[in-house]
């Protein structure tokens, strides 16, 4: 099993991604503020794109990560796992 994680924080000006390893490392990192003003779809897609850019700098492939986290400011219902607002 994978050490490696990936945090993925949406903001109101910039997508940032971060590649961590079970230490706290964090071992790569990318940034994008393309998405500012754009509809949900674009967010997802610049979000994909930074996850993405960050899994390459850190030479590693998709299938080596445990588990990805994103952050955003809004409301979600947890356990039906629906995003119920967002300002970003």
């Amino acid at each position: 099993m994978s050490n490696l994680v990936v945090g993925i924080d949406i903001g109101g000006t910039k997508i940032a991604a971060g590649v961590i390893d079970s230490s706290a490392r964090v071992l790569a990192r990318h940034v994008s503020k393309t998405h500012a003003g754009n509809p949900p779809d674009d967010v997802i897609a610049a979000a994909v794109q930074v996850f993405h850019a960050a899994l390459d700098q850190a030479g590693i492939l998709p299938a080596q990560i445990a588990g990805v986290g994103v952050g955003f400011g809004g409301h979600v219902h947890g356990s039906a796992g629906l995003v119920l607002t967002s300002s970003n």
